[in-house]
């Protein structure tokens, strides 16, 4: 089963592209599609929204990726934090050996 059916969201979307939707994107000059895929978008979730007629569809979907961006966000930022304490834990390391106070 797909993760579309999986998800409970309508597999017969699955039919002709939107190609008002897939022109270009206002805020960025960029079609639709393009932007999405850019963004991590799952290419079966992208022709799903492309194609949809029912707004709800769409915007379920976009709402998920956005989570899932969220999360990703996140993710990184908890990893990156924990890197700069390293770091910064490994520079005074550096600078009480060396007799340097570290700032």
């Amino acid at each position: 089963m797909s993760s579309v059916a999986a998800a409970g969201l309508h597999v017969e979307a699955l039919r002709r592209p939107n190609l008002e939707v897939m022109n270009v994107h206002a805020s960025t000059g960029a079609p639709a599609e393009r932007v999405l895929r850019d963004m991590g978008m799952p290419p079966e979730e992208i022709r799903v929204v492309l194609v949809a007629d029912d707004p709800r569809l769409v915007r379920r979907h976009l709402e998920l990726h956005r989570e899932r961006l969220m999360e990703e966000l996140i993710d990184r930022r908890l990893t990156l934090a924990a890197l700069e304490r390293e770091l910064a834990d490994a520079a005074i390391e550096r600078a009480r050996r060396d007799g340097r106070s570290a700032g």
